[in-house]
């Protein structure tokens, strides 16, 4: 609850920072847990809510035949490592990393591919230019600090069980949106936090905003983050 609780108030501080009043709030894959405790705790500044490639609480028994046994247990063990032996397994990019062209050379995509499996959209995705430099920015300021920021991430999948559908406070849209050929967090997963979403607002009959999740074909966990999040906003506000 404390690193929930601090990393929203840390995205509340911006929001102060900037002026607004009410906005909106997007979460992708892992940003879920933290995105979903801002929303239920800050409702009432919150316009609309947008999930893609959503991680659901998968240590929990409803969720839990969403993801792996071997990836439950590297989840496991990344939170119980100490920082330094965590960062051991995820080095900040060098130059030695890079190409001329300041791309990912092949053998760090592969380490890459060795804990995330990419579907085929996912592999033609990650030999663009442009998403390399995303990753190799993410990857280095993941270990900015040696482990901590992975490690902490870790610690909330595997003790927040019930996150990802219960908003009693919330009542206003929220868009899901999930690729049909992710095979790092199953479609599935983002159908059944919908469909739970919904029964919820129906039992406290706050049925006041749709909750709308869409089926993304062809699309793999991180092509649709990259290629597509101006059709989504696009879609979310027409």
């Amino acid at each position: 609850q404390s690193q929930l609780q601090q990393v929203s108030l840390d995205a509340l501080t911006v929001v102060e920072h900037e002026g607004w009043q009410a906005f909106e709030v997007f979460a992708v894959s892992g940003g879920c847990p933290f995105a979903f405790w801002m929303v239920e705790h800050f409702s009432q500044r919150i316009e609309r809510f947008y999930v893609v490639s959503g991680l659901g609480p998968v240590f929990s028994p409803e969720f839990k035949k969403y993801l792996s046994g071997f990836s439950r247990f590297a989840l496991m063990v990344a939170a119980a490592l100490p920082n330094w032996a965590l960062k051991l397994f995820g080095p900040k990019p060098t130059r030695q990393d890079l190409n001329k062209f300041g791309e990912l050379k092949q053998d760090r995509l592969a380490l890459l591919e060795y804990f995330f499996k990419l579907s085929p959209a996912d592999a033609v995705c990650m030999q663009q230019p442009e998403a390399q430099a995303v990753m190799s920015q993410a990857m280095s300021e993941a270990f900015e600090q040696g482990g901590i920021g992975p490690q902490a991430d870790a610690t909330v999948y595997c003790k927040c069980k019930t996150w990802s559908y219960q908003l009693q406070n919330y009542r206003g849209p929220i868009q899901i949106y999930h690729g049909s050929d992710d095979l790092i967090l199953p479609w599935r997963m983002s159908e059944d936090v919908a469909g739970r979403l919904t029964q919820q607002r129906r039992d406290l009959n706050q049925e006041t905003a749709t909750i709308e999740f869409h089926e993304m074909r062809g699309e793999g966990h991180f092509s649709l983050s990259m290629k597509h999040v101006d059709v989504i906003l696009r879609l979310a506000t027409a």
